[in-house]
């Protein structure tokens, strides 16, 4: 487990990066709060607009472990791009999954959760539309925006206020992404995952387990099918979902370590083959760097928010 931590930190790793410069162009709120819990925090840019204005959150990676809303900082030409196009951005922290509490990833997918339903139910407050919400985001970032988009709506239909709100967004992007969060599904199509999954089998179904919330494979054994299929973005998919992004430019083949492994292109390739099946519009990239794309990110994000 320490093993993963350190490849999973230095994948993700972050120096602390400024905020863009005062303009009198957008207003910038930092360090702003959309929960109770510590990493409930959040920045806002928004365009100086009198009418609404559509929104971008942006999600970080870091194995819903490590990581901050400060690394949107290092895509600043994005964020241009989304003001110039009188579209606010959000970045966004939310709390970490730990190996010894009982709620694994969902502690994480919960706060994200709650964030967009946030920004939805104060619309007003920060002049946005809220039927115009995009997500995107890096690794655990992009999985968390796939999550969300393929996802059933999870409003509470019997609440008011902020729970009542959708959690439904009009398009996703995920750069190197997961398919699925069914992490046992890996396997089938990483090509040699199971040889290597059966050479370090505990410390693979230990991580499995602490990332669903028990403390190892043995606790878990007996629902693992159950708990792992309500993670499973690959089922989430359907003819009703919004358009997505996928980019995951890693040459690597061979799951020689956890960036490997977690960053595969087949992962974008298996959820682009689904999405595809099912008539959902996508874009997906493999073999091209991000900065090379020709379909950049925020091209993708503006274009849909704008119809």
């Amino acid at each position: 487990m320490r093993n993963l931590v350190l490849v999973l930190f230095a994948f993700t790793s972050f120096s602390a990066i400024a905020q863009l410069k005062e303009s009198n162009d957008y207003t910038q709120l930092l360090d702003q709060k959309y929960g109770e819990a510590e990493r409930n925090t959040f920045d806002i840019i928004m365009p100086q607009s009198t009418k609404p204005v559509a929104l971008v959150i942006f999600i970080h990676g870091g194995g819903f472990q490590f990581g901050d809303k400060k690394k949107a900082y290092d895509r600043k030409d994005e964020i241009q791009y989304y003001l110039s196009n009188n579209t606010a951005f959000a970045t966004i922290n939310y709390s970490f999954y730990k190996s010894d509490d009982s709620l694994g990833v969902q502690v994480c997918l919960d706060d994200v959760q709650r964030a967009i339903q946030y920004f939805k139910f104060n619309a007003d407050q920060y002049n946005i539309d809220k039927t115009k919400v995009a997500c995107y985001g890096v690794s655990a970032g992009a999985g968390a925006s796939l999550y969300f988009a393929l996802n059933e709506d999870l409003a509470d239909v019997n609440a008011q206020g902020l729970k009542a709100e959708s959690t439904k967004i009009v398009c996703a992007g995920a750069i190197h992404t997961q398919a699925t969060y069914d992490v046992y599904k890996w396997k089938k199509f990483i090509p040699y995952l199971g040889a290597v999954q059966t050479l370090k089998h505990k410390m693979f179904y230990n991580y499995a387990a602490t990332f669903y919330g028990y403390p190892d494979k043995k606790s878990i054994k007996p629902y693992r099918k159950e708990i792992a299929a309500k993670y499973d973005m690959l089922t989430m998919v359907d003819e009703n979902d919004p358009p997505i992004y996928l980019l995951n430019p890693l040459k690597g083949n061979f799951p020689k370590d956890f960036n490997i492994i977690f960053h595969h292109k087949k992962h974008a390739k298996v959820m682009a083959k689904e999405l595809e099946k099912k008539n959902v519009e996508y874009y997906c990239f493999t073999d091209v760097q991000e900065n090379d794309s020709k379909y950049p990110i925020q091209q993708f994000i503006i274009d849909k928010l704008s119809l």
